[in-house]
């Protein structure tokens, strides 16, 4: 699973920083596709064309990879809504497509594994469910042609362990949630400050997740000394009508908009 010298691991050990955008399952939700409460991707089946758009819109913005849509996908979380004998197809599905944007942009394509929601440190059953799941998964994903594995959001390290270990053994072959979550979501200054403490870290790999948006990968892109396409319509508020620099507009009531916000002594 590896795409030569371009692969993951090559492009790391060339110094080479990589961005990763995924989010998938919050932001499908915001734009209606998706039922907040189980996040089960069902739009995969329903709404292809949707997730293969995010996909070719994430990368627009700066990904160098395509996360395939897995999150959530695996068969506990198809089983709480009814379509556990979709499980396969949904799989495949999402992987067919991140494996075509990936194949036409140049970037690399991830297969993905998540918390499965039964895992249980001291139960040798919930422990052997858990590691199905996470070898079902990977076992598409390699027929998908996966470049890596992503596996995130683990809240124990025996369940993140878990799936390192079936990746490793397995990859060349086979709780209540709020929804107000854009009230304390990051902002675009704050993606902005992330990437550079990052890089004065010495940070190579750097991704946004849940609460990404293409926006915020375009930030976290140039923040990087990146130019994706998106880049064309980055902010330029020295065009705005009201806090531009006055140039390109009439300030014949743009002034009095400017003293009810700042106040005059601003002006």
């Amino acid at each position: 699973m590896s795409k030569g010298a371009n692969g993951l691991v090559e492009r790391l050990a060339r110094g080479e920083r990589v961005l990763v955008a995924e989010g998938y399952i919050f932001e499908l939700e915001r734009r209606g596709y998706l039922r907040a409460g189980a996040f089960v991707p069902e739009v995969i089946l329903e709404h292809p064309d949707v997730v293969k758009g995010l996909y070719e819109e994430f990368v627009h913005a700066g990904s160098d990879v395509v996360v395939a849509l897995q999150y959530y996908a695996h068969r506990e979380k198809l089983r709480l809504v009814g379509r556990e004998g979709d499980l396969e197809r949904l799989n495949m599905e999402a992987l067919g497509l991140a494996r075509q944007v990936a194949t036409a942009t140049g970037t690399l394509m991830a297969g993905n594994l998540c918390n499965t929601t039964v895992y249980q440190r001291d139960d040798p059953t919930a422990l052997e469910k858990t590691r199905k799941i996470f070898e079902e998964q990977l076992e598409w994903a390699v027929k998908q042609g996966a470049d890596y594995i992503v596996a995130e959001t683990f809240s124990e390290v025996g369940e993140a362990l878990l799936a390192l270990d079936v990746i490793k053994s397995h990859g060349n072959g086979k709780r209540v949630f709020p929804v107000d979550l854009p009230a304390v979501a990051c902002s675009r200054t704050d993606i902005a400050e992330f990437a550079r403490e990052a890089q004065e870290l010495g940070v190579q790999y750097l991704g946004l997740c849940c609460g990404n948006a293409s926006h915020y990968m375009r930030v976290l892109a140039e923040e990087c000394g990146r130019k994706p396409p998106a880049s064309r319509f980055s902010p330029n508020m020295k065009e705005h009508f009201i806090w531009g620099d006055g140039t390109r507009s009439s300030t014949y009531y743009t002034q009095g908009l400017r003293e009810a916000i700042l106040g005059a002594s601003n002006e």
